[in-house]
């Protein structure tokens, strides 16, 4: 079995923890089933690599074919325009991967299952690419995909139509598979739920005592974990936190706007 991942979250050497748990899912399968898995992971084009340009800068610098725990990893680019593509976005992945998905379909044996990951717009450009080439597609929605992307018409028209076509539909929460059902009413199609997985060898129970100490923590505790972005929730914390003085909250997280 050879399973080609799909998605524009997949980490790279300038976005290290960039979609980290789609990478610890690929190495957790291939560990579990001997599965072959090979990655193809657009991103945005940009020609400028100067780290003055941020983000974009980064882009540029990404190679366009890497290697990662011995998995080939491509990296085409795709036009992104700020702003004012996101929604039409399925199509620009589709025009700029069609090509070297096919080429990866016709070498060597193969592959038997494109797994994408994020449904908007990864998954809506992976069923449209499957289609075409005539393979298996399984879409998997982590967040947003499902909770924001469709409070807009045409993105929320792409999902619908995706979601029905895929061969198989991946949710990583109860609410997030609520969610793909409600897309696909008046037949709501079968969703399997896979949570994310934990390592147990890096995230375990400590001593309590002592890693209150180490951090000089005392009374009522509050930890929030997540990005530093407003969806995430820390703002809502903080405020309902107000009202408990003697709490401290620490907020484990990075990132920004």
């Amino acid at each position: 079995m050879k399973v080609l991942v799909f998605s524009t979250l997949y980490p790279n050497d300038e976005q290290l923890h960039h979609g980290i748990f789609i990478e610890r899912r690929v190495l957790e399968l291939r560990k579990r089933t001997g599965w072959a898995f090979e990655i193809v992971a657009p991103v945005p084009w940009f020609p400028l690599s100067d780290e003055r340009w941020g983000s974009y800068g980064r882009f540029a610098r990404i190679p366009g074919r890497d290697e990662r725990h011995g998995i080939p990893v491509h990296h085409p680019r795709y036009l992104v325009v700020p702003g004012l593509s996101w929604r039409i976005a399925p199509l620009f992945l589709y025009l700029a991967t069609l090509s070297l998905m096919r080429k990866l379909r016709d070498i060597g044996s193969g592959y038997d299952l494109i797994d994408a990951h994020f449904a908007f717009p990864d998954g809506v450009a992976a069923v449209m690419l499957a289609r075409r080439l005539g393979v298996p597609v399984a879409v998997s929605a982590r967040g947003s995909d499902i909770n924001d992307s469709p409070r807009d018409f045409l993105p929320r028209m792409q999902l619908r139509a995706a979601l029905r076509k895929a061969d198989a539909l991946i949710a990583v929460s109860q609410s997030l598979a609520d969610g793909m059902r409600s897309l696909t009413a008046p037949d709501p199609a079968e969703v399997v739920v896979l949570p994310n997985g934990v390592d147990r060898e890096v995230f375990r129970p400590l001593d309590r005592a002592t890693s209150r100490s180490r951090f000089e923590l005392s009374g009522k505790v509050v930890l929030s974990v997540g990005n530093l972005r407003p969806l995430k929730g820390h703002h809502l914390l903080i405020e309902a936190l107000a009202g408990i003085p003697e709490a401290v909250l620490v907020i484990a997280g990075g990132g920004g706007q």
